[in-house]
């Protein structure tokens, strides 16, 4: 299909403070690729009352009043369009792995570090204070312990090792952090997908940029959702 940049009021919404807002939205077809972009309430000042760029992650259909020509559905349609085709050539994983994992699955990660025990213990082992056994002993536990707190691919997760570690006073819980499963490697977490294979076709997930062509009848969708009946100070 041709190129074509389209803009869409497909409703009005309310701030926390009860004012009323239009929503607009940008699609954009180029050289084969699709940009989708959208902004709440622009003004002429270049700000907005709302958020601006991919709206689409926080909005709601049920939450905005339709624009003439617009409905809940058809709305629904647009935001869902927006979230699979937004960017098809910087696709993070193949059709099969989007299919089948949730990469927006939100899991807890946890950074663990040194106890005030193994740092002791380590500057004693500095200091040479420690006997032979005792040396021995340590450089086990510290093999352990940089493999569970320094490693690039340390587990962020409760492992039995961790465990271990943790109940023998070596190690301890720094912060835990939510992420999505598509920002953690399984060696950190076992359900992390960042750099996982699929089983279909081998791609793991995130490591090269694929291109996905947009079908015709969804760029003709995007055609023929109605055009904008208000002219945005910007979008």
């Amino acid at each position: 299909m041709e190129n074509f940049s389209q803009v869409y009021r497909i409703g009005t919404a309310r701030s926390y403070g009860g004012r009323a807002y239009s929503i607009f939205v940008k699609a954009e077809f180029k050289d084969g690729r699709l940009s989708i972009s959208g902004v709440e309430g622009p003004t002429h000042g270049g700000n907005c009352i709302g958020a601006c760029g991919q709206i689409d992650m926080h909005l709601k259909p049920e939450d905005v009043t339709p624009a003439p020509g617009w409905t809940t559905d058809s709305i629904a349609r647009l935001l869902a369009i927006w979230d699979k085709w937004h960017l098809n050539d910087m696709k993070a994983g193949c059709e099969h792995q989007d299919e089948a994992w949730d990469v927006t699955k939100k899991i807890m990660v946890t950074k663990f570090g040194w106890t005030t025990e193994y740092h002791q213990l380590s500057k004693k082992a500095q200091e040479g204070k420690l006997s032979a056994e005792e040396y021995t002993t340590f450089a086990e536990i510290a093999k352990r312990v940089y493999a569970a707190t320094i490693e690039t691919d340390r587990p962020a997760y409760n492992t039995q090792e961790v465990d271990a570690l943790l109940t023998e006073g070596w190690i301890k819980v720094d912060k835990t952090e939510e992420k999505a499963t598509g920002w953690v490697r399984e060696s950190e977490h076992p359900e992390g997908l960042l750099s996982k294979a699929c089983e279909v076709c081998g791609h793991k997930y995130g490591h090269s940029w694929l291109k996905r062509e947009v079908p015709e009848e969804v760029l003709q969708e995007l055609k023929d959702f109605p055009k904008t009946d208000r002219e945005p100070a910007w979008v």
